[in-house]
């Protein structure tokens, strides 16, 4: 007896030293994969992460930012109020980069969502092998629509670092849910999440309070009703600060500045077709996490078929199952993220004014989880059950390979190995190497940002048409003639300014119409750096000399992708 428990306590330990090193090793590998050897400049962030890096470098450095459209005043963005800025610009003095600041951010946060999932796992499932396969299959990085994503991410912007806190808060609704003495802490630990990402906060506000009404079972309705007024109080009161700020200093709602139709048409012109079509948004959901493929649809199908079917088996006994509670948590999500959208376009619309909130359909994206914790749930359930009943040993053996093979199978549908990252890794553990230098284009890319920083005078206004043009900002400290991202800070904020984006924003687009015609092409582009006061402009591309440009550019640098010239202004 006494060898046979020091063999479970050796394998126990064996899995509790393992498991920690997988989970550091994939956030390395994840990590790595993003970074490379850019750990000292990370010039490469995507918009979001982009955006709050140059809202952080304004607010450091603002007389370098004078003559920024956006950020030459901070009340343009004063209402992006999260714990992301205060990090960012933290970090960013630290580092002396906001780009490294946000590549920092990639290890801890994944490794955080891996230990995050493994605990809820053990929470719900009180059994480890279950709670890997949790924490594995919901890293796994998933696209979906509205430009929406769930899984391990690139860049840690706020609704990434919610996503890799959520499975502690939820662990502990799980763990401490049935005693309504903690109600008031738990319903302010998910009140606080609102300055991590407060689209995500209302969806799971209302899903946790939701979920505790039904992990107390034998408190009476009448009572239960009074104890959730104090937690109710404690989650308004936490967010309060939060909400006036966004209310007081966002004109969302408002349409006393701007005609109304004119409001919708930027709007449909600047955010994705679905935040305002939510008809199209809805179907294109469904479309691509729901019905495209059949790995997906089986996996709605069995869920919810077999969750509906068993939740009735189990109304009448007592026990462990969460299934009250996972369809609270179901329900939240839903109702936020569908019903709200809806009541509050129609409502907006009858009112001739723009919604005030058009981001919330975005919670969706929540469903991933649920669908991949409820359906492993009721796997695990359904076997126990039949194997109490049976007592056939091989349930539980089908039960644990099944999990095992979906799990592979959702790697596999994903892409997982195909990521940009991973197969980073990949490439260069085949060319014999560790490290994974950076391109050539991204260290050119790094080199052409150094050069605007270094050539180029403080408060000097480039002209850029890139995509990623963002860099000049918080890499090189110059301010932009013109983003696209602009458009979306101006109609939170400020509707005046948001006209004149908007005509950039098509004069722009009539650009793109002329492109292959290259001297009418770059006479206009000139021609509107000149109209909005532009000192420098840059061409995605090398300079050649046999190729045409206007008089009154002068070369300043050049190398293989990109090229910087300056104005001479007459």
């Amino acid at each position: 007896m006494h060898h046979t428990n020091h063999l479970r306590f050796t394998a126990h330990s064996i899995v509790n030293i393992i498991l920690p090193l997988l989970f550091i090793l994939i956030a390395l590998i994840f990590s790595y994969g993003r970074i490379g050897t850019s750990c000292k400049s990370f010039p490469f962030l995507y918009s979001d992460a982009a955006n709050i890096a140059s809202f952080a470098a304004a607010l450091d450095q603002p007389t370098l930012f004078n003559n920024d459209p956006l950020l030459a005043n901070n009340m343009n963005f004063a209402w992006y109020n999260t714990i992301h800025i205060p990090l960012i610009r933290f970090l960013g003095k630290v580092l002396e980069d906001y780009g490294a600041a946000f590549a920092l951010l990639i290890f801890p946060a994944c490794l955080l969502q891996l230990f995050g999932f493994y605990l809820l796992g053990l929470s719900l499932f009180k059994d480890k092998f279950w709670a890997f396969l949790l924490a594995i299959i919901t890293f796994i990085p998933v696209r979906l629509n509205l430009g929406e994503f769930w899984g391990g991410y690139g860049d840690i912007n706020p609704r990434v670092l919610f996503q890799s806190l959520l499975p502690f808060i939820l662990a502990a609704v799980i763990k401490w849910g049935s005693n309504p003495k903690y109600w008031p802490y738990l319903m302010g630990l998910i009140g606080l999440s609102v300055y991590i990402h407060p689209v995500s906060t209302p969806a799971w506000g209302l899903a946790i309070i939701g979920g505790l009404w039904f992990q107390a079972p034998d408190i009476k309705p009448n009572k239960k009703i009074r104890l959730f007024i104090l937690p109710a109080l404690i989650f308004l009161v936490v967010i309060a600060p939060f909400a006036w700020n966004y209310i007081s200093r966002t004109a969302f709602g408002d349409s006393t500045l701007l005609d109304y139709g004119m409001l919708i048409t930027i709007m449909k012109r600047r955010f994705i077709p679905g935040f305002l079509d939510l008809r199209r948004g809805f179907i294109d959901f469904l479309r691509i996490a729901v019905l495209s493929d059949w790995i997906n649809f089986s996996l709605w199908a069995w869920t919810f078929s077999a969750g509906i079917l068993y939740g009735i088996t189990k109304l009448r006994k007592k026990g462990q199952w969460y299934g009250f509670t996972l369809a609270a948590w179901w329900a939240g999500i839903i109702f936020t993220s569908v019903l709200i959208p809806i009541v509050d376009h129609k409502v907006t619309a009858s009112m001739n004014r723009v919604p005030f909130e058009v981001d919330l359909i975005r919670g969706l994206r929540y469903t991933i989880p649920l669908i991949l914790i409820t359906s492993f749930l009721l796997v695990r359930d359904i076997a126990r059950e039949i194997n109490h009943k049976f007592n056939n040993k091989i349930i539980p053996i089908i039960s644990v390979l099944s999990a095992i093979g979906f799990v592979l199978l959702w790697i596999g549908q994903n892409g997982f190995f195909n990521h940009p990252h991973i197969n980073r890794i990949i490439s260069c553990v085949r060319q014999g190497s560790i490290t994974c230098p950076l391109s050539i284009e991204d260290q050119q890319r790094i080199d052409f940002l150094d050069a605007v920083k270094e050539k180029t005078s403080p408060g000097s206004r480039i002209m850029s048409k890139h995509f990623d043009d963002l860099a000049i900002r918080y890499h090189s400290l110059r301010p932009l003639v013109y983003s696209f991202k602009d458009g979306g800070a101006f109609l939170y904020a400020n509707h005046v300014q948001l006209l004149e984006w908007y005509e950039q924003f098509n004069e722009m687009n009539a650009l793109e119409q002329i492109q292959n015609d290259r001297r009418a092409y770059l006479d206009n582009y000139l021609k509107l750096g000149i109209k909005y006061g532009a000192d420098y402009l840059v061409l995605q591309e090398s300079y050649c000399e046999d190729n045409y440009y206007p008089a009154s550019l002068s070369l300043i640098y050049t190398n293989d992708f990109n090229s910087l010239y300056q104005i001479e202004k007459r």
